[in-house]
Protein backbone atom coordinates (compact mmCIF):
# COMPACT_ATOMS: atom_id res chain seq x y z
CA UNK A 1 0.00 0.00 0.00
CA UNK A 2 1.74 3.56 -0.91
CA UNK A 3 1.23 5.48 1.94
CA UNK A 4 0.25 9.40 2.00
CA UNK A 5 2.96 12.56 1.61
CA UNK A 6 0.83 14.28 4.07
CA UNK A 7 1.43 11.79 7.06
CA UNK A 8 4.02 12.22 9.40
CA UNK A 9 7.06 10.13 9.38
CA UNK A 10 6.31 8.63 12.54
CA UNK A 11 2.65 7.81 11.38
CA UNK A 12 4.58 6.55 7.99
CA UNK A 13 6.25 4.28 10.34
CA UNK A 14 3.19 2.75 12.64
CA UNK A 15 1.49 2.16 9.73
CA UNK A 16 3.75 0.15 8.11
CA UNK A 17 4.84 -1.83 11.11
CA UNK A 18 0.91 -2.72 11.70
CA UNK A 19 0.40 -4.55 8.26
CA UNK A 20 2.36 -7.07 9.42
CA UNK A 21 -0.19 -8.04 12.22
CA UNK A 22 -1.52 -10.99 10.71
CA UNK A 23 -5.85 -11.84 11.15
CA UNK A 24 -6.54 -13.62 14.26
CA UNK A 25 -3.99 -12.14 15.96
CA UNK A 26 -3.42 -8.95 17.90
CA UNK A 27 -0.27 -6.77 19.50
CA UNK A 28 -1.03 -4.16 22.02
CA UNK A 29 0.06 -0.35 22.28
CA UNK A 30 3.04 -1.09 24.06
CA UNK A 31 4.38 -3.43 22.18
CA UNK A 32 3.53 -1.21 18.99
CA UNK A 33 5.34 1.35 20.59
CA UNK A 34 8.44 -0.49 20.83
CA UNK A 35 8.70 -2.05 17.57
CA UNK A 36 8.43 1.82 16.35
CA UNK A 37 11.02 3.11 18.52
CA UNK A 38 8.62 5.40 20.39
CA UNK A 39 8.36 5.17 24.39
CA UNK A 40 4.43 6.31 24.52
CA UNK A 41 1.56 4.32 23.74
CA UNK A 42 -0.82 7.00 23.49
CA UNK A 43 1.25 8.29 20.78
CA UNK A 44 0.76 5.19 18.92
CA UNK A 45 -3.02 5.80 20.06
CA UNK A 46 -2.83 9.38 18.47
CA UNK A 47 -1.45 7.68 15.30
CA UNK A 48 -3.92 4.95 14.86
CA UNK A 49 -6.81 7.21 15.96
CA UNK A 50 -5.85 9.30 12.25
CA UNK A 51 -5.71 6.21 10.03
CA UNK A 52 -7.50 6.66 7.23
CA UNK A 53 -6.16 3.34 5.68
CA UNK A 54 -8.37 1.69 7.93
CA UNK A 55 -9.02 -1.69 7.64
CA UNK A 56 -5.84 -2.13 5.00
CA UNK A 57 -3.72 -0.91 8.15
CA UNK A 58 -5.73 -3.09 10.59
CA UNK A 59 -5.64 -0.36 13.72
CA UNK A 60 -8.24 -2.68 15.09
CA UNK A 61 -5.81 -5.48 15.85
CA UNK A 62 -3.84 -3.13 18.58
CA UNK A 63 -5.26 -3.68 22.08
CA UNK A 64 -4.43 -2.57 25.82
CA UNK A 65 -1.29 -4.20 27.28
CA UNK A 66 -4.30 -5.48 30.13
CA UNK A 67 -5.67 -7.23 26.97
CA UNK A 68 -8.45 -5.46 26.59
CA UNK A 69 -9.69 -3.34 23.60
CA UNK A 70 -8.47 -0.31 24.17
CA UNK A 71 -9.95 2.59 21.94
CA UNK A 72 -10.75 2.69 18.28
CA UNK A 73 -11.54 6.02 15.89
CA UNK A 74 -10.95 7.73 19.00
CA UNK A 75 -13.72 6.45 21.09
CA UNK A 76 -13.35 4.30 23.89
CA UNK A 77 -16.77 2.58 24.52
CA UNK A 78 -20.08 3.03 22.45
CA UNK A 79 -20.81 1.04 18.84
CA UNK A 80 -17.08 1.60 17.63
CA UNK A 81 -15.58 -0.42 20.32
CA UNK A 82 -18.14 -3.06 19.55
CA UNK A 83 -17.38 -2.69 15.96
CA UNK A 84 -13.66 -3.64 16.47
CA UNK A 85 -14.86 -6.77 18.69
CA UNK A 86 -16.46 -7.77 15.88
CA UNK A 87 -13.81 -7.01 13.62
CA UNK A 88 -11.50 -9.13 15.60
CA UNK A 89 -14.04 -12.08 16.35
CA UNK A 90 -14.50 -12.47 12.25
CA UNK A 91 -10.47 -12.78 11.86
CA UNK A 92 -10.87 -15.10 14.41
CA UNK A 93 -9.72 -13.20 17.81
CA UNK A 94 -11.09 -15.37 21.23
CA UNK A 95 -12.23 -13.29 23.92
CA UNK A 96 -12.52 -14.63 27.51
CA UNK A 97 -15.37 -14.39 29.99
CA UNK A 98 -14.84 -10.39 30.85
CA UNK A 99 -14.21 -9.84 27.19
CA UNK A 100 -10.29 -9.52 27.11
CA UNK A 101 -8.13 -11.20 24.26
CA UNK A 102 -6.92 -14.36 25.08
CA UNK A 103 -3.54 -14.14 25.20
CA UNK A 104 -2.33 -16.87 22.59
CA UNK A 105 -4.07 -14.40 20.18
CA UNK A 106 -1.38 -12.32 20.91
CA UNK A 107 1.32 -12.20 17.84
CA UNK A 108 5.12 -12.09 19.26
CA UNK A 109 6.11 -11.80 14.88
CA UNK A 110 7.14 -7.79 15.90
CA UNK A 111 10.09 -8.96 18.33
CA UNK A 112 12.53 -8.54 15.40
CA UNK A 113 11.02 -4.72 14.48
CA UNK A 114 11.89 -4.12 18.86
CA UNK A 115 15.12 -5.39 18.64
CA UNK A 116 16.01 -3.49 15.36
CA UNK A 117 14.54 -0.45 16.97
CA UNK A 118 16.24 -0.83 20.17
CA UNK A 119 19.91 -1.16 18.32
CA UNK A 120 19.03 2.05 16.01
CA UNK A 121 18.90 3.95 19.32
CA UNK A 122 21.82 2.40 20.44
CA UNK A 123 24.55 2.49 17.56
CA UNK A 124 25.77 5.13 18.68
CA UNK A 125 27.08 4.49 21.84
CA UNK A 126 30.34 2.51 21.85
CA UNK A 127 28.60 -0.28 24.50
CA UNK A 128 25.73 -0.83 21.93
CA UNK A 129 24.27 -4.33 22.63
CA UNK A 130 21.60 -5.99 20.73
CA UNK A 131 18.51 -5.79 23.24
CA UNK A 132 16.65 -9.08 24.43
CA UNK A 133 13.25 -8.59 24.46
CA UNK A 134 11.92 -12.49 24.97
CA UNK A 135 10.00 -11.59 28.76
CA UNK A 136 7.85 -9.45 26.78
CA UNK A 137 6.35 -13.11 24.44
CA UNK A 138 6.13 -14.68 28.21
Amino acid sequence: MKLSPNLSEFQKKVYSILQKVPKGKVVTYAILAKAAGCQSCQAIGGALKRNPFAPQVPCHRVIKSDLSLGGFYGETSGPQIDKKKQLLISEGVRFDEQGRVLKDCLWAGLQEDIELSAIAKTRDSKNAKRVNHEDIWK
